[in-house]
């Protein structure tokens, strides 16, 4: 009981990149562990020291250890802290960050759609806001007031009656605040179910590259080829909105 409590007194916490994810399958029967996705990072956390010292956890590849003191992280029996945790990291279940899915899931995901339905939910932690869908003739009336300069950082395009522009600061004006996550924008305050298949949707949906995907919080999306997201000027809102 003594050895255990003392166990308690350390945070572990490891770095993973993303692209060695199929290899967290080494370690993904153990229910204490909490995820986070963060870019190109996966933060794994609560580790016991019999884990941590584990060889399951040690083959996977390019896998970082830390000590957790505070909000600073120290590389496994350093003195001296390497890096802050980032902030706003989203943590869930490792069984639910990493679904067992079935056969040939990984590799065909939306051809068996009956089998797993991927869905957007409310997340505890919004993400930084880069985006934004809001009413064109809104958008027209406040783009056409603007100053050049204001503008220039921002691509854009229309929607139907919608008007999505991409890129920060964002405009000062009502509408969606969506959030980018491996090639797909989700609404600000959302995130996947299953962020893990992430990358495999976008992937499956955008082969080339050639287009985003934009979500809507039903879980409904829509394609957004990239080549429409032109530069924002007045005159680009001028001449496109009518």
């Amino acid at each position: 009981m003594e050895e255990n409590a003392a166990d308690n007194l350390v945070t572990y916490i490891t770095r993973i990149p993303v692209a060695e994810e199929a290899s967290i399958a080494f370690i993904r029967h153990w229910k204490n562990l909490g995820v986070a996705f963060d870019g190109d990072t996966i933060w794994m956390k609560g580790f016991s020291q019999e884990q941590i010292n584990s060889p399951s956890l040690r083959q996977i590849p390019y896998v970082e250890l830390y000590e957790q003191k505070g909000g600073l992280l120290f590389k496994k029996g350093k003195l001296v802290p390497e890096r802050k945790i980032p902030g706003g990291l989203l943590w869930n279940p490792v069984q639910r960050a990493f679904p067992v899915l079935p056969g040939d899931l990984n590799h065909n995901y939306f051809g068996i759609q009956q089998k797993l339905t991927m869905r957007i939910v409310p997340a505890p932690d919004e993400q930084a806001a880069t985006a934004l869908l809001t009413d064109k003739m809104i958008a027209k009336d406040y783009v056409t007031r603007s100053a050049a300069v204001r503008l220039q950082p921002l691509r854009w395009c229309l929607i139907g009656d919608k008007a999505f522009f991409s890129g920060t600061p964002l405009l000062s004006i009502p509408g969606v605040a969506y959030w980018e996550y491996q090639g797909n924008y989700l609404p600000a305050g959302y995130h996947f179910e299953f962020p893990t298949l992430a990358k495999h949707i976008y992937r499956r949906l955008s082969p080339g590259g050639e287009s985003k995907i934009l979500w809507f919080s039903d879980s409904s999306y829509l394609l957004l080829p990239v080549k429409n997201l032109v530069p924002l000027s007045v005159s680009s809102a001028r001449l496109s909105i009518q």
